[in-house]
């Protein structure tokens, strides 16, 4: 009990930093609801899902930043009730005058977010939340949302080009750098190279490198490849395991529309690197298509494959619908804002699953809300 509020208690100890240091806090809320609807007359319950959060953040001081996010969720349907309150984030940072013209020493502390690597939806060069986000749901909205305890050393090399420094103290605790240049090169824009060594309850302690890329080739570009060992002096191959990641962004204007965009993402996982057959495979396609400042469409496809036949196994029907499970979600969402900082959206989700087919049940409509104030 003690160890659950210690988080809200850090979060009141954020808020009263905050107080005396900004010179104003802004307080905002978002709230969500969304529910899903069979399209099956077999009985099942329609699934909703809401979410409210309140955030407090200082503003007018460019010295000191900080922010309190705190949210409490509801889901009710066919699944058991829950409530939860959660603390989403809670973080101070600061910026000290640096040697370099126009540029400041930055340092992090607290519930904060992360960005290392590159991707939208999958990223194989986050060491910290992993490729894959732990919740993939049709939206619109940002994937890669989670937080985590740190603290970090933002320290700047130049234009645009940085060495950042991380440390994990809490349950996970690990440590680890990564450093950004900026080559200044058309088709290559920036790259990333990190390194963590993080220790978490359930798994052995490891080594993470992972190395990332950005630029422009017609379309943006971007991909990320890590590598993760134990701590042994020459650990076996078996033992080893990586990840590629990589996708491509591009935004038009056309005459008819005020914009178009679309993306595509794909995730590579092998079993370790002595097994390349046994591999995990995700992928991700989206359009989106904004008609003025008052409808938008868009649609998502989110394809998760396992490939390979066990060891000693027969290349059978029967045993590839074993090892090759595979799931695949398919929505279109139709969104109106008639005013700023309120959205509603409605939309049909098909879904392909293991325990869940397009026969069956796996045409889901949706309807749902997003206010921000």
């Amino acid at each position: 009990m003690v160890r659950s509020l210690l988080p809200f208690a850090a979060a009141w100890l954020f808020a009263s930093a905050l107080s005396p240091l900004a010179a104003e806090i802004v307080p905002s809320a978002r709230l969500e609801a969304n529910a899903s609807i069979p399209s099956a007359a077999d009985g099942s319950a329609a699934d909703f899902a809401g979410i409210a959060r309140i955030s407090l953040d200082s503003a007018k001081n460019d010295a000191i930043k900080g922010r309190v996010s705190f949210s409490l969720a509801d889901t009710s349907g066919s699944k058991p009730v829950e409530n939860q309150l959660a603390l989403e984030q809670a973080w101070i940072k600061t910026r000290f005058p640096w040697i370099t013209e126009n540029s400041s020493l930055r340092l992090t502390a607290g519930k904060a977010p992360l960005s290392w690597g590159r991707g939208f939806l999958y990223n194989a060069g986050d060491p910290v939340f992993g490729a894959v986000p732990e919740t993939i749901s049709p939206g619109t909205g940002e994937y890669r949302t989670a937080t985590d305890w740190l603290a970090s050393l933002y320290l700047p090399l130049g234009d645009f080009s940085f060495a950042e420094f991380l440390a994990l103290p809490y349950e996970n605790a690990g440590a680890g750098a990564r450093l950004f240049f900026t080559p200044e090169l058309g088709a290559l824009h920036s790259i990333e190279a990190s390194y963590l060594a993080r220790e978490a309850e359930t798994v052995s302690a490891a080594h993470t490198a992972s190395l990332s890329a950005d630029g422009t080739i017609w379309a943006d570009w971007y991909a990320s490849a890590s590598l993760s060992a134990p701590f042994e002096t020459s650990p076996a191959p078996e033992n080893m395991t990586g990840r590629i990641s990589g996708g491509v962004f591009r935004m038009f204007s056309p005459p008819a529309v005020e914009s178009l965009s679309f993306r595509l993402e794909a995730l590579y996982i092998p079993a370790s690197l002595s097994d390349f057959e046994n591999a995990h495979l995700y992928g991700y396609a989206s359009i989106q298509t904004a008609f003025d400042e008052l409808w938008s469409v868009a649609a998502q496809t989110v394809i998760t494959r396992t490939a390979g036949i066990g060891a000693g196994e027969a290349d059978t029907a029967e045993n590839r619908a074993v090892f090759f499970p595979k799931s695949t979600i398919a929505s279109l969402i139709v969104t109106f804002t008639p005013i700023k900082g309120f959205s509603m959206n409605t939309g049909m989700a098909a879904m392909d699953m293991p325990s869940l087919s397009f026969d069956d049940k796996g045409l889901v409509y949706t309807l749902g809300f997003t206010a921000s104030f």
